[in-house]
């Protein structure tokens, strides 16, 4: 997308049995999410909001156990008349919701 964005997630799910077991593959690896977030940055995008939406629904395709994800993108040093460190976007959305969105406008990233 060019600039500096900071990209932070708060990603909700059953974590109980991970806890327990100490096993990656019963929690959300956040190292596949890295490699989400890091290819989706890597595509041109014109709005952070789109950008947030693409990231939103890779991460509910590839973890069936996410039951909600919270996103926030900031573009650092905007280039808008403004004295402010960044601009951007924040995004809750559920499983529900993404499903919904998905199938209504039909997303296929």
């Amino acid at each position: 997308m060019g600039h500096i964005f900071v990209v932070s997630l708060r990603i909700s799910c059953d974590f109980k049995k991970a806890m327990i077991n100490d096993k990656v593959k019963d929690t959300v690896n956040y190292g596949e999410v890295y490699e989400i977030v890091k290819s989706e940055m890597d595509k041109r995008s014109k709005l952070m909001e789109h950008l947030a939406c693409r990231i939103l629904h890779r991460i509910f395709t590839n973890f069936s156990s996410v039951d909600s994800v919270f996103i926030s993108i900031i573009k650092e040093n905007p280039p808008i008349n403004s004295d402010s460190d960044g601009c951007g976007v924040e995004i809750e959305m559920s499983r529900t919701e993404n499903d919904s969105l998905s199938s209504s406008v039909g997303l296929t990233y």
